[in-house]
């Protein structure tokens, strides 16, 4: 199967998941308003930042190790879970000495028991394998196994947290608890099937994953300013409800971002296989095309979003218009930029990689603490944007020295493969009639 047909089939997967997912995003707006809704998210993306800095890069180190064909998926997954249980024991201890301050941060005054705090004992580490070995299947080019994963996790857990809240009243709490035994269950599964494709031991690991890891491990800190970190600014300085009216423009955003990461972990595989001028050529046809969907899809959205979201949120989310709009763009910068990371890492470069994505969410960052307190949402929005327009620049400024290749292959019109896909398309309807 080729790059293009998995890849669409990742994104179909991500697709289905992310609509029943936005169902249930409207349901919780619906019955619980924006502070509902900022509070889920608040406590999501919480775990979700900590799986990302407790990866360590480590999901990238282990794609490029077994592209290389050092180790096996069973040796990698069975180091990484070791890995799993030494931090979420440090955080369980983190969250539970420190929990007061957590609260008075980010969840004073939200109807909510403090005690949620400490399910993060179940969801982190069950995120983080599930994250890892889904991230595995892509670099292998199982794409169906990675379907079954992110199908399972997304659909119990989106589809019991509508049952839950719309039939059983079981507000933000039902919510959260929904998404963790969904994550525990399917992820757990996922894990003890991966652990059974081969032996466990695999002698000197550690000394190529860790080092790997580190190397990558400064991307993941620029990344989280990118997914996550804004959201934590803008609790801060104007609250959930603020977080609530922020996350409609993050779930536009999420949802673009859905076509480059739909090929990321599979072009990461494939780039870590090949030479580094065939990985060039690869990874560049594949930005050419994400660039080109990626800027068609958030024109759509820019020109749609002042109907859409109050037609599906309601009048009061129109404040959510401007921020999908500038996420919207956002989305184009960093999408092309995800499209071309793999470059890197299957070159054995992951470390200027992870200086750039640094270096873009310093600036976000940055600007996020400048335009935040005085312009909450849209001020978060253009932060992202600015950090995502630089990361995009040093990047293509980078691929090109490394590669030869220039910008003009990257952003010009892919006339050629279009042609291809038009003619495949009337191939179909021929043969089918």
């Amino acid at each position: 199967m080729s790059l293009a047909r998995k890849g669409l089939r990742v994104f179909a997967t991500n697709w289905g998941v992310f609509l029943v997912r936005f169902v249930a995003g409207v349901v919780i707006v619906r019955l619980l308003g924006a502070e509902g809704r900022g509070t889920v998210v608040i406590l999501t993306l919480g775990v979700g930042l900590l799986a990302t800095v407790g990866q360590f890069g480590l999901p990238n180190a282990a794609a490029f190790l077994l592209g290389k064909e050092r180790f096996g998926f069973a040796s990698l997954l069975a180091a990484f879970l070791v890995w799993t249980v030494l931090f979420s024991a440090v955080v369980a201890a983190g969250v539970f000495a420190a929990r007061d301050f957590v609260w008075r941060t980010f969840f004073e005054g939200v109807a909510l028991s403090p005690d949620l705090l400490m399910l993060t004992g179940l969801w982190l580490p069950a995120t983080m394998a599930g994250n890892f070995v889904g991230y595995l299947h892509l670099s292998a080019g199982r794409t169906a196994a990675y379907a079954w994963q992110t199908l399972g996790v997304g659909l119990a857990g989106a589809g019991s947290t509508i049952v839950v809240v719309t039939f059983f009243g079981g507000g933000v709490t039902g919510a959260i608890w929904c998404a963790v035994l969904a994550q525990v269950l399917i992820a757990g599964a996922a894990t003890v099937a991966g652990l059974r494709r081969g032996s466990w031991r695999a002698p000197g690991i550690w000394a190529q994953l860790l080092p790997l890891g580190a190397q990558n491990f400064a991307g993941t800190v620029g990344a989280l300013v990118f997914k996550r970190l804004d959201n934590f600014i803008l609790a801060y300085f104007w609250g959930p409800a603020a977080v609530g009216y922020y996350s409609v423009g993050s779930m536009a955003n999420e949802s673009l971002l859905s076509i480059p990461r739909s090929i990321g972990g599979l072009l990461t595989g494939k780039a870590s296989s090949q030479d580094g001028a065939a990985a060039a050529v690869s990874v560049a046809r594949a930005t050419q095309a994400v660039f080109w969907i990626l800027l068609a899809c958030a024109l759509g959205l820019i020109a749609g979003a002042p109907w859409v979201v109050p037609f599906i949120y309601g009048a009061d989310f129109t404040a959510a218009v401007v921020p999908v709009q500038i996420l919207a763009v956002s989305a184009v910068c960093l999408g092309t930029t995800i499209a071309l990371n793999p470059y890197f890492i299957g070159v054995g470069r992951a470390l200027l990689t992870s200086t750039l994505l640094l270096a873009g969410g310093a600036v976000a960052t940055a600007a996020a603490f400048a335009w935040v307190p005085a312009h909450g949402p849209t001020g978060s929005a253009w932060a992202a944007l600015a950090g995502s327009a630089v990361l995009l620049l040093l990047t293509v400024r980078a691929f090109g020295r490394l590669s030869g290749v220039g910008a003009g292959a990257l952003f010009g019109w892919p006339r050629a493969e279009f042609a291809r896909i038009r003619d495949r398309v009337r191939d179909k309807f021929k043969g089918s009639r």
